[in-house]
């Protein structure tokens, strides 16, 4: 899949106010690599961009400047109660076997 449907895109930034998100990618040596990120907002439709604020001491920075791509996932209430996490804390993910 290339990118986003833009009305998709739309009704979903649309509905979010406020919440927790769970910004994923890969880091230059392709390990999954995520963090918690707060402070979310729709910058344009066309094209899809979103702004989420990453310090530049965290390890996400580096990975986002040479990641191809990232997921932005916005997590349901019950789910951001039950991740227990601060924003802005980098994880890095193991792979499930």
């Amino acid at each position: 899949m290339h990118g986003v449907d833009p009305d998709q895109f739309r009704q979903l930034l649309g509905r979010f106010a406020t919440g927790v998100t769970v910004l994923t990618t890969r880091d230059p040596q392709g390990h999954p690599i995520g963090m918690t990120a707060s402070s979310v907002a729709s910058v344009s439709l066309h094209p899809p961009l979103v702004l989420v604020s990453v310090d530049h001491a965290n390890d996400m920075h580096a990975a986002l400047k040479a990641a191809p791509r990232f997921v932005l996932n916005v997590l349901a209430a019950s789910s951001a109660r039950s991740r227990g996490r601060r924003p802005g804390v980098t994880t890095r993910c193991s792979s499930a076997s």
